[in-house]
């Protein structure tokens, strides 16, 4: 089979047609889909173990060398941590972490309990955005519209900082039910929505008590807010939705009724950035909008085949390297177009 070219495959058609013209241009033998979609048990508990005590490792730094330099590194690296144990617990919902289904589903609800919610809701509301990709049911529209300017985008990461987008996905996840999953539940609660979710609460909350028994033991109860709790509500949605921007913004200048609705792209990260925002293969998002079965520390070999297969990935230039060339494009057609008026 002839590779396709990149020119062919960079400009893809609305939906999901864009994905099987790249699926069918890659090629993929029977072999090669076998190898990337297995599971690599020691790869997976190894990053689950290191999430696991990055995550304990916060307050023993604050205690071994308590100073503001600290306090960033800790902050920091409790980023690092939410976004590995998503991972996990994203990995786990799309049941590739681990090949036992039993640990596989243990390792997710013990990842997705430290990050605040149950993996049921949140292996639902990411089904919704795989299957509504930039669409009006896509649960991931909380992070902003394709088309939103990057100037907006900014301002609404007060909204983050105000807690307020936290309480949003924790309602989001708060449904296991794809038949009554709605985008924005908060539109229409009522004390059922929460009574009847008491039990799905109760190891969340019983995980939270014990990280801050944890850090009660270590540094002292108050350091969970300020290592974990308030970085967790506040700093962690914004650096979301600054990747999520990334991963499935339209460019500047991007016209999606006639160039048809671009879908998702990876990033060009660099170490610091795959580090915090992007840890165990996050920044390979468009390898995993193409193939999402495939674990997550597979994804470097399908990019590698779809490179060997003269096809070009769409990449961006790192997380904040997108945002800014964004931002300097859109003041530059706004300056244009004032110019022409």
């Amino acid at each position: 089979m002839e590779p396709a070219s990149a020119a062919a495959i960079t400009s893809p058609a609305p939906g999901p047609n864009a994905y099987r013209s790249y699926l069918k241009a890659a090629g993929f033998s029977k072999d090669t889909l076998a190898a990337i979609h297995a599971t690599n048990d020691a790869r997976a508990v190894r990053d689950f173990l290191g999430a696991l005590a990055t995550t304990a490792a916060v307050p023993w730094i604050y205690w071994v060398y308590p100073s503001w330099i600290s306090v960033i590194v800790c902050v920091l690296l409790s980023i690092h941590n939410f976004n590995a144990l998503t991972q996990v617990g994203h990995a786990s919902g799309h049941g590739n972490f681990l090949s036992d289904a039993r640990w596989n589903a243990i390792a997710g609800d013990i990842a997705c309990a430290l990050r605040g919610f149950s993996r049921a809701g949140f292996a639902l509301s990411h089904q919704m955005h795989h299957a509504y990709l930039n669409e009006d049911d896509d649960a991931d529209l909380l992070w902003g519209s394709p088309d939103e300017s990057t100037r907006n985008l900014i301002l609404m990461c007060l909204q983050d900082l105000l807690m307020i987008t936290a309480l949003k996905r924790l309602l989001q996840y708060m449904q296991t039910d794809r038949k009554t999953y709605q985008q924005r539940p908060w539109e229409k609660l009522t004390p059922r929505f929460f009574f009847d979710r008491i039990g799905m609460m109760a190891p969340i909350v019983a995980a939270q008590l014990l990280i801050v028994a944890y850090y009660w033991a270590v540094i002292g109860p108050e350091y969970y807010i300020f290592f974990y709790a308030l970085p967790l509500a506040t700093l962690y949605p914004a650096q979301i939705r600054l990747r999520s921007a990334c991963e499935h913004s339209f460019e500047a200048g991007y016209d999606a009724a006639s160039q048809g609705r671009w879908l998702s792209r990876s990033a060009n990260a660099s170490f610091l950035e795959r580090f915090i925002i992007g840890p165990l293969c996050s920044d390979y998002h468009f390898e995993h909008h193409l193939l999402p079965t495939v674990p997550y520390y597979n994804l470097p070999i399908v990019r590698q085949h779809l490179e060997n297969k003269g096809i070009q990935i769409p990449l961006s230039t790192g997380y904040f390297g997108y945002l800014a060339q964004r931002w300097r494009e859109e003041r530059r057609l706004a300056a244009v177009s004032g110019a022409t008026q």
